[in-house]
């Protein structure tokens, strides 16, 4: 059921934490009642919250101030609302790569929500002459707020899918070497020999985009040969071999201005036993 311009369930499910998901549920369901004569200033004081806290989470104060593009523009040196959104919505990553590579105009993203912000703003306000309860007023409230949270939403999935299929192929062949070189406890600790089969890497996703870096993963299984006991051993009927499948994921980082480029000191590989203990 679409209510004011967006699925409540499918937005609710792109929430950071269940306090944002309660408090977009209070605020709707306050805008939704008609015999509440100031829900319009209630609705707008829950989703100015809401858009605080989202960014407060999703850009801590730490990362923005590290990230090469931030300036100081406040007295107490924090982080402004558009610097939080910046940072959400590209990390680390320049303005020139986010519009030229990325095709995303993040300035008129920050426009739409500092727009959007400032009229909940002025909405929370309850004073005479300030009252929000008339249908079409709280309607055109909700549907410019909510529209405002989805582009933002929308732009952080579009600045990771973008970044996801630039190097789509490259951190499979990385995930893929990764596995090669490290010797895996996982396994190794198994069997008395095992060797590998094959790699099979079926996703790639961009996870996050902090101040340095872009963290890709790839997520697969490893096809592994088990063996107990020596080749000898086996000859004699002694031994035994098994195959088993391993999921791994593996995380990959690339500097923020060098997108396209692993560090490999840094690659996290991660095995698990594929349900062999249980």
């Amino acid at each position: 059921m679409i209510r004011f311009g967006v699925d409540p369930d499918a937005l609710a499910s792109r929430m950071v934490d269940d306090f944002s998901r309660t408090v977009l549920q209070g605020a709707l369901r306050v805008a939704d009642d008609d015999k509440n004569p100031i829900r319009g200033n209630l609705f707008a004081s829950a989703i100015r919250e809401l858009l605080t806290h989202m960014l407060h989470e999703l850009a801590p104060e730490n990362e923005v101030k590290q990230c090469s593009w931030f300036n100081v523009e406040t007295d107490d040196g924090r982080p402004t609302r558009a610097q939080r959104q910046r940072y959400v919505i590209q990390g680390g990553l320049s303005d020139r790569y986010v519009k030229d590579a990325l095709q995303l105009d993040a300035d008129d993203l920050r426009r739409q929500l500092g727009d959007s912000v400032k009229a909940l703003h002025k909405a929370t306000h309850l004073r005479p002459g300030s009252v929000v309860g008339d249908d079409r007023t709280v309607d055109a409230l909700a549907q410019d707020a909510l529209g405002s949270l989805v582009a933002l939403l929308d732009a952080i999935d579009h600045c990771r899918l973008e970044m996801m299929m630039a190097v789509t192929e490259a951190v499979v062949d990385e995930a893929t070497d990764e596995v090669l070189r490290e010797t895996i406890q996982t396994i190794d600790e198994l069997a008395t020999h095992h060797s590998i089969e094959e790699i099979y890497v079926d996703d790639v996703k961009t996870v996050r985009i902090d101040a340095h870096f872009v963290w890709y993963r790839a997520t697969g299984t490893i096809g592994a040969e088990l063996q107990w006991g020596s080749n000898s051993d086996l000859r004699r009927g002694d031994g035994a071999t098994l195959n088993h499948s391993f999921p791994f994921i593996c995380d990959i980082p690339a500097p923020v201005n060098d997108p396209g480029h692993f560090e490999t000191s840094m690659v996290d590989l991660r095995v698990s036993d594929g349900g062999w203990r249980d």
